[in-house]
């Protein structure tokens, strides 16, 4: 999951060696533009939904915290 997260930020951002708790948003290494793209990759590769209005970029400013969601929304999906 790491690695498809960082991939995708190095294929479509041009971000190289971005750690896994290294913050992309409120550092500006990508603007709120750029985090409907990631949003639509996540959902898309890793089938869930964000759709909640409650998403920040706080909850998707570090690949840490999006395998978090994606983790805990993988977990929710299973449970329905």
């Amino acid at each position: 999951m790491e690695d498809v997260l960082k991939d995708f930020l190095f294929n479509e951002f041009g971000l190289e060696s971005v750690t896994s708790q290294e913050r992309l948003f409120s550092s500006r290494l990508l603007r709120s533009i750029d985090a409907m793209r990631l949003i639509f990759f996540i959902q898309k590769q890793f089938d869930i939904q964000l759709t909640n209005s409650k998403l920040r970029l706080a909850d998707i400013d570090t690949v840490e915290l999006m395998m978090n969601l994606i983790t805990d929304k993988q977990g929710k999906h299973k449970n329905v």
